[in-house]
C-alpha cells in the first residue's frame, strides 16, 4: 500500500480503503491537482438484481436499503476539469434547447416537435452523465470501494497488491 494514501491498484481498478484518500494528483492523468469535494459512490449486492423480474419497485427498495456507500475525494487537473465544466455548460445547453422546442410544440400543437424536445432532453441527459462521473463503483463495501474510470498514469503510479 502506499504510505500517503493506502489505495492501490487491482488490474484496472482503483481500491480505496476505508478512510483513505487519494493521492493530490489527477486521477486521469496523474499530473497534480486541486482535490473536489468528496464524491458519494455507492453500490449494491448484485445477488438482489433478480428481484427486477418479479416487482420493480421491490427491487428498487431492496437494493436501495442494501447499499453500502462511502465518500471518497477526487483530483482532477485544470485541464481535466475545464474538460469536465465545458461537458456539463454543453448539456445545459440542449437541456435549454429542448425547453425551448418544448415551448414551440406546444404553440404550434405539434407532437413531432414535442417529440424532438424529449429527444433533446435524453441527449441533454446523457452528455451530462458523461460530466457528473469521473469514477465509478464497481464495489463498495464497509472496508474498501473498487473505483473504474481512472487513467492509466494514475494507475501506474500505485502499488499494486
Amino acid at each position: 500500500m502506499s504510505p500517503a494514501t493506502g489505495c492501490w491498484r487491482d488490474g484496472n481498478l482503483l481500491v480505496v480503503p476505508a478512510g483513505a484518500s487519494l493521492p493530490a494528483r489527477c486521477v486521469k492523468c496523474n499530473a497534480s491537482a486541486q482535490m473536489g469535494k468528496p464524491q458519494r459512490f455507492s453500490c449494491h449486492d448484485p445477488t438482489w438484481d433478480p428481484l427486477i423480474s418479479i416487482n420493480f419497485i421491490v427491487h428498487i427498495v431492496m437494493a436501495a436499503a442494501l447499499q453500502e456507500s462511502t465518500k471518497v475525494a477526487i483530483g482532477l487537473c485544470d485541464r481535466h476539469r475545464r474538460r469536465r465544466l465545458c461537458i456539463n455548460h454543453i448539456s445545459l445547453a440542449i437541456l435549454g434547447l429542448g425547453i425551448a422546442t418544448l415551448v414551440a410544440a406546444v404553440i404550434e400543437e405539434s407532437l413531432l416537435i414535442g417529440s424532438m424536445a424529449g429527444l433533446f432532453w435524453l441527449v441533454a441527459a446523457i452528455v451530462g452523465s458523461f460530466a457528473r462521473h469521473v469514477l465509478t463503483a464497481v464495489h463498495v463495501s464497509r472496508s474498501e470501494a473498487r473505483l473504474k474510470g481512472a487513467g492509466a498514469a494514475f494507475l501506474d503510479s500505485l502499488p499494486t497488491r
